[in-house]
């Protein structure tokens, strides 16, 4: 069985969740005896998407470099001719852009992977987040596919409610533990952090819900004498850093750039791990927490309770500035809750595996080959 995947993803981020998704699905079909992954694009710098997966043949690199130029709508051309001269049994596009409908043969089977129902579900509480055209794409592949996957069964319900469509035809496949092949145990903690630390990880604009969290552990952070550290996500912005300062917290709260080696060192050297998101498709950082033993303090969303379960995690309001504090503050006074729920959390990362949503992946493509 021969997968072609798309550039799309790869060429919209550098790192990312998605990014991290698609490189364990196409590094898996192509350690898998009888299956192979392709790219329809030769390696376009992605840090996730290794060289190791990009088995674009040698005639194609010349015909690739020979483009004098690389942009996104060239590069959806470049698959598009693909998908017609190429051998292949299922095609998977990485996003959302049904460009590839026009060119891809009747009799070649089709899927894509929904990741989340951010913008139709927030966009009336956060304007920026309304985007027609995006919302029309993704809308149109939901009619288009006759089977595809959604990553939560929170993600799969949004789907139901919001397009009103037979339930048979998403698939509800689960990420794995991002962390899985890498060796936790052999990173140290960061030794030049000698203060203890909460940590926020990711981005932190509208839904992400940073700046009512902040509101809810400045005073724990002078209270306690402890330091927030906000790990990727971009420099802060002139707002941010005005609230910060009304705070009083500017000495106390950290941005820092971070790379997947820096990232297992902060989860494993924080107090604790927080996501006040008001809403996500699924939430890797959970995951991610869990791997390297770090308590999680998390929003009580349907989605973070279908991850984390009851007892992995403590839960609080994200609209509730005082939930927020007081779940953060019982971690603060109590280290054995902290060493419980990092026990609990290696046993919830347990039922997370990258070979489940390979062999699961692998299945719905026999099926829609079938």
């Amino acid at each position: 069985m021969r997968i072609l995947f798309d550039h799309q993803i790869i060429s919209l981020q550098n790192y990312g969740g998605i990014s991290e998704y698609f490189s364990k699905i196409i590094d898996g079909i192509n350690e898998t005896e009888g299956c192979t992954a392709e790219l329809t694009n030769p390696n376009l710098g992605n840090e996730v998407i290794l060289k190791k997966l990009d088995k674009i043949n040698s005639w194609e690199r010349i015909v690739w470099k020979s483009l004098p130029h690389k942009g996104y709508r060239v590069r959806n051309i470049y698959t598009s001719v693909k998908l017609k001269v190429s051998t292949y049994d299922i095609f998977h596009p990485t996003y959302y852009n049904p460009y590839f409908l026009k060119w891809i043969p009747t009799t070649k089977p089709w899927t894509f992977t929904y990741h989340d129902m951010t913008h139709e579900r927030m966009g009336s509480l956060f304007p920026g987040l309304k985007n027609e055209l995006f919302q029309q794409e993704k809308k149109y592949l939901v009619n288009k596919a006759s089977k595809f996957i959604a990553i939560s069964h929170t993600t799969k319900n949004d789907i139901l409610e919001y397009y009103k469509i037979n339930s048979d035809r998403v698939q509800v496949i689960h990420h794995g533990n991002p962390f899985e092949d890498v060796d936790i145990g052999a990173i140290p903690p960061i030794e030049s952090l000698h203060e203890p630390f909460l940590l926020f990880v990711g981005t932190r604009y509208n839904y992400k819900n940073f700046n009512h969290y902040l509101i809810a552990v400045a005073p724990l952070l002078k209270k306690y004498s402890i330091k927030l550290i906000c790990a990727g996500g971009g420099l802060f912005s002139l707002e941010e850093k005005q609230i910060i300062a009304k705070l009083g917290i500017a000495t106390l709260v950290t941005q820092v750039s971070i790379n997947k080696k820096r990232l297992i060192q902060l989860y494993k050297s924080a107090i604790a791990f927080t996501y006040p998101s008001l809403y996500e498709g699924f939430g890797l950082p959970i995951l991610e927490a869990f791997a390297c033993g770090c308590p999680c303090i998390l929003s009580d969303i349907e989605v973070f309770q279908e991850v984390a379960g009851k007892d992995a995690a403590l839960y609080f309001s994200p609209y509730d500035v005082d939930s927020i504090r007081q779940s953060i503050e019982r971690i603060l006074n109590n280290s054995d809750l902290g060493g419980n729920l990092i026990d609990q959390g290696k046993e919830r990362l347990k039922y997370f595996s990258w070979a489940n949503t390979l062999n699961k992946t692998l299945s719905l493509y026999m099926e829609l080959i079938a």
